[in-house]
């Protein structure tokens, strides 16, 4: 039986093969765990049905400790259920200790709440590791660092920063603690069969929209090229992979290291990366192609140079449109993410942003309008606290964050009046260049000229500005949410 229990909740979007990702961040903790000696039991309620059946079984061995993780949004409502599962299973009072984004971000808050017991505050390798050390040797957990807890009193104790482990240091993810094959994804974006990999954690960037800064302390800390090769080469090679997602922030921070690593791939196997768009500029993307680069997928953000500017991107139109160009010369798949609803955008510095994703799309062929999202003011930002300024309502309890919905236009008081117009072009977004709905549909009967009708009749639309949901967009809309999660 187990000693530490790590569990991921649902998230209220969980489709297999299609959201449902592998969790890397519990795998990389069971991973330190298991070096330490802990045996450990990983439970996913967004696959397993019967989570509660598995969790009760296990916390009959009275394990240390219970591992939650959660981000900010409906999931924080299926990590109470677990928590309370636990509560009221375990007399004996097994800890519960809550771990991941909105831990981090919100950790007063979080660690108050009844069904909580301790929070880690930050990444959790080290902090969970001499958790369960504390716990088994029945010592002070004040000398764990990068937690919060409750004393036995109910105070509640906040323990000093500890050093942020050295990636390269790290083991690997305890991948045997999961069935990987139900991970695996396939088709829809001609990636085959494909995992994620991350070579890197945090961002050098500052952009005012992003939590990833605040909550890897504002520093980038990549694994060594000969690392990252030994270990996902061996990912694919055990699992028979086509492809390899590598979800860094920014794959492409360090030009040298992003070279060493692509030229030891060789073409192995196709990839994905998320990378800036000044930085592409950097490289000789031909040779990214010969050595499998199939699809890039850059955070454009604003059509505006003056929003750009705002959120502190670092890059303008004109270096955006030059790298697309660039990008145009070779087989690599652009898919461009956008943002609308920025706090004092206008209406004009909207339709900026529509119509760069209409070039993009008019003078490269293999660029994909991946969506235009709303704005949402993440915790941790320069732009949460503007946002809080202009009548944004903070939850006033851990409950009220599962109502927190990321694209929702009422979390942007200042665009509610503009919201009709945003869901649409939300919605259209993922219809406009038509690559979209001809992959994720490629499997089904309806002829392809069905899709070049849907992308021709949106083009135009968005040609001229017009933004008014008709009914097609009300069904593409309920079944896309359905499905998928989109919007």
């Amino acid at each position: 039986m187990s000693d530490v229990i790590l569990v991921y909740p649902k998230t209220g979007n969980d489709v297999k093969n299609a959201t449902v990702e592998l969790p890397l961040s519990l795998l990389s903790i069971a991973g330190s765990l298991k070096t330490e000696g802990y045996n450990v039991k990983f439970i996913d309620a967004r696959l397993d049905d019967n989570w509660q059946g598995h969790l009760e079984k296990e916390l009959s061995a009275h394990p240390l400790l219970v591992c939650v993780s959660s981000m900010t949004g409906l999931q924080i409502k299926y990590a109470l259920d677990v928590s309370k599962f636990v509560k009221e299973n375990t007399p004996n009072g097994i800890k519960v200790l809550w771990g991941g984004a909105h831990a981090t971000l919100m950790p007063h808050q979080t660690v108050q709440h009844d069904m909580i017991d301790a929070i880690v505050i930050g990444e959790g390798e080290i902090p969970i590791v001499n958790t369960a050390k504390a716990l088994e040797n029945g010592s002070d957990l004040e000398q764990v660092k990068d937690i919060a807890f409750k004393k036995k009193d109910g105070t509640i104790i906040f323990t000093p920063k500890g050093e942020l482990p050295d990636v390269n240091q790290l083991p690997d993810l305890a991948y045997d603690l999961v069935n990987v094959e139900e991970y695996v994804k396939s088709g829809g974006t001609n990636m085959q069969r494909s995992l994620p990999f991350v070579t890197s954690r945090g961002c050098p960037y500052r952009c005012t929209f992003c939590s990833t800064p605040s909550m890897t302390r504002f520093k980038w800390r990549p694994m060594n090229a000969d690392l990252a090769y030994e270990r996902v080469s061996k990912l694919v090679q055990k699992y028979k992979l086509d492809f390899i997602r590598f979800y860094d922030e920014n794959f492409t921070s360090n030009p040298q290291r992003a070279n060493e690593l692509a030229d030891r791939i060789n073409g192995d196997f196709k990839w994905y990366i998320q990378a800036r768009m000044d930085n592409l500029l950097l490289f000789d993307l031909n040779r990214l192609e010969k050595n499998g680069l199939s699809i890039v997928q850059p955070g454009v953000e604003s059509g505006s140079d003056r929003i750009l500017q705002m959120i502190h991107k670092g890059e303008g139109v004109d270096t955006m449109m030059k790298a697309n160009r660039k990008l145009a010369e070779t087989g690599i798949q652009a898919h461009y993410n956008f943002m609308m609803g920025f706090p004092t955008e206008t209406y004009e510095e909207v339709m900026q942003t529509v119509d760069l994703a209409l070039k993009f799309i008019e003078e490269n062929k293999n660029a994909y309008i991946a969506g235009l999202y709303v704005f949402t003011p993440y915790l941790g930002t320069p732009l949460f606290d503007f946002a809080v300024q202009n009548g944004f309502k903070v939850p006033q309890d851990l409950e009220g964050w599962s109502d927190f919905y990321r694209q929702s236009v009422s979390c942007n008081p200042w665009a509610m009046e503009r919201m009709e117009m945003f869901q649409n072009i939300a919605m259209t977004s993922k219809l406009v260049d038509g690559k979209y709905m001809k992959q994720y549909f490629s499997n089904t009967k309806i002829p392809k000229f069905i899709f070049d009708a849907v992308s021709w009749h949106y083009k135009r639309k968005w040609k001229k500005h017009e933004f008014k949901r008709d009914t097609g967009v009300k069904i593409l809309e309920y079944y896309t949410r359905k499905k998928f999660g989109w919007v």
